[in-house]
């Protein structure tokens, strides 16, 4: 009951993830069983030519997948592919040196790539046949991304083809091929093509960027000549003077306050006894007054000096 429980619980889970994940896996079977379609191992530029023995009614699909699925599958199909040489060479006893030599080089390659000894793979089942072929192509079958019914397209030329040209980078694809009812996929790497797009520094001839302007860009860099612009010195130079022009004007007559005091600077001279100019009267007068008052005081300063010697003799 508990092993049924978690069993339960683990399906629902896987269809949750699935459902909102949007990644389905093919569940069919009925994946080329006759081995009636053989794919192209790579796409060149896209396309890959499909071998049928009809195919007037092809139709196929491309399905994006991502890099893990993508080895995942690859991985499988190395290993299908060396269990039939080693059927092919048993069957032979080992004799065709031919087979053998294929054989040998699978081994190589899958042992180099995969970094796993050939005898580490076949210890996983009991014997290499038809059973373990089996076995190997369900799992193969199992990682498969489901198509799209409503997805499909023509092809009248046996050709697959994916536009590159829409897309940059490495990107990893499953190719799907509906013949009729028979059904059969191949898992592919490419590389986008997509050109990307023009750069500022790489203008289109319709940009008007400010590296390459157009004749009717009014850009600074390329004024017209009707456009005031600051960079036009001829035109901007006699409006930025006349400012500087009518300063001296309002400052002349700071500059005249000087001469208005110049009289005021000179009244002393009038005054100045010194001055010939004055009708030569002032300087006897001055001279006379000055001789009486020296005398005078001379005089005083006698009589006390005598006056104090007289009054000690008596």
């Amino acid at each position: 009951m508990k092993n049924l429980k978690i069993s339960l619980t683990a399906i629902i889970f896987a269809i949750i993830v699935t459902i909102f994940t949007g990644v389905y896996a093919y569940t069919g079977l009925d994946v080329d069983t006759k081995y009636e379609i053989s794919m192209p191992d790579s796409l060149t530029n896209g396309t890959g030519t499909v071998n049928a023995p009809v195919s007037e009614d092809m139709k196929y699909q491309f399905v994006e997948i991502n890099k893990e699925k993508y080895d995942t599958l690859k991985k499988y199909e190395a290993q299908l592919e060396l269990m039939q040489a080693y059927i092919k060479g048993e069957a032979a006893s080992w004799e065709d040196s031919q087979a053998n030599a294929e054989y040998e080089d699978l081994v190589s390659k899958y042992e180099s790539t995969y970094n796993e000894k050939i005898s580490d793979l076949y210890t996983q089942y009991t014997s290499i046949d038809s059973n373990s072929i089996a076995t190997v192509r369900s799992l193969w079958i199992y990682e498969l991304t489901d198509y799209n019914e409503s997805n499909w397209k023509n092809s009248t030329d046996s050709k697959i083809t994916l536009d590159l040209t829409t897309f940059t980078g490495t990107k990893y694809y499953i190719a799907w091929v509906k013949i009729g009812d028979t059904l059969d996929a191949e898992a592919y790497v490419v590389t986008g093509t997509k050109k990307d797009d023009p750069t500022p520094t790489d203008p289109t001839p319709d940009d008007p960027t400010p590296t390459d302007p157009t004749p009717d860009d009014p850009t600074p860099t390329d004024p017209t000549p009707d456009d005031p612009t600051p960079d036009d010195p001829k035109q901007e130079e006699p409006k930025q003077e006349e400012p500087k022009q009518e300063e001296p004007k309002q400052e002349e007559p700071k500059q005249e306050e000087p001469k208005q005091e110049e009289p005021k600077q000179e009244s002393p001279k009038k005054e100045d006894p010194t001055d010939a100019s004055n009708s030569g009267k002032v300087l006897p007068k001055t001279g006379v007054n000055s001789a009486i008052l020296g005398l005078i005081t001379i005089a005083g300063a006698s009589a006390g000096i005598s006056y104090r010697k007289y009054r000690k003799i008596k």
